[in-house]
């Protein structure tokens, strides 16, 4: 059995075309698990990509976001597929050993064969679309709210967008392009870094994966500078609080929020793309 992680770096890409390798790993009836190379990258057109695993003879994709057309095309091959899933490399492939890729899902993608439904609503769930929101990114909110809710506990992260990786560093303007996270836990004070430069480079959707982002690093709030509708109404959903308008240094707008000093916005400044 052949099995393909879409990576980039060392862990799953947040989105298939983002992806900067596509790592190969030869899996025996033991599930003993060993590199075999990569899938060689004719260009970032998806359809080069899945026409290039395809002639690798990979038998399971393991990836992040996928969008239908991608998907459509691997499943009828007869390919297995298991997207939506997030994690370092060797979690990704030790949960694989283990049958417990699941656990591995984004948050609110916990769906029939790990990854979001086909489009269509779930059974007595409201068709109502948000405003603002297509079809995609109203099932990845709902899914966020379904999350917050089924998590019932209180996180003490707070996200914020940074232009660099210690608290000293100054914010970045920008939610869904910013350059990284800082996810601050008030409850033990440790802050990790959460880079985000794969999302830099989307012509769309930078918002909704960032926001992804923060929420699968478990955030409570977010403190940013600007932010637009899709990435606004997604934390929404997903029970993050806001605060916009934020400058100077991370620290500095860490200790304001810990002072209660920031209000929290009741909706985006921006228009989409930001």
């Amino acid at each position: 059995m052949i099995v393909c992680l879409a990576c980039y770096q060392d862990r799953l890409a947040s989105v298939f075309e983002n992806a900067s390798e596509f790592r190969l790993y030869r899996v025996d009836d033991e599930k003993n698990i060993y590199p075999a190379g990569h899938v060689s990258l004719p260009s970032k057109d998806p359809t080069d990509r899945t026409s290039a695993i395809l002639a690798c003879g990979v038998n399971l994709l393991v990836c992040g976001g996928v969008c239908g057309g991608v998907r459509k095309t691997l499943e009828s091959s007869g390919m297995d597929l298991r997207p939506w899933l997030r994690g370092g490399v060797d979690e990704v492939l030790e949960a694989f050993r283990k049958d417990e890729l699941d656990r591995l899902s984004m948050p609110g993608c916990r769906c029939r064969r790990g990854g979001f439904d086909d489009g269509r609503a779930d059974p007595g769930q409201s068709q109502k679309r948000p405003p603002g929101l297509g079809p995609r990114c109203r099932r990845f909110a709902e899914g966020m709210a379904r999350a917050a809710t089924e998590k019932g506990e209180q996180s003490m992260k707070v996200a914020i967008s940074s232009e660099g990786p210690g608290l000293e560093s100054r914010m970045d303007p920008r939610f869904g392009r910013a350059a990284g996270f800082l996810l601050h836990d008030l409850e033990t004070g440790t802050t990790e870094y959460v880079d985000n430069e794969q999302n830099l480079s989307l012509p769309q959707g930078a918002g909704i994966q960032s926001a992804q982002t923060v929420a699968g690093a478990g955030a409570a709030a977010v403190i940013t500078g600007h932010m637009g509708p899709k990435a606004f109404l997604a934390l929404e959903k997903g029970g993050i609080k806001v605060y916009l308008g934020a400058q100077g240094s991370a620290g500095e707008n860490l200790e304001a929020y810990k002072a209660g000093k920031l209000a929290p916005a009741d909706g985006p400044d921006k228009e989409g793309h930001w």
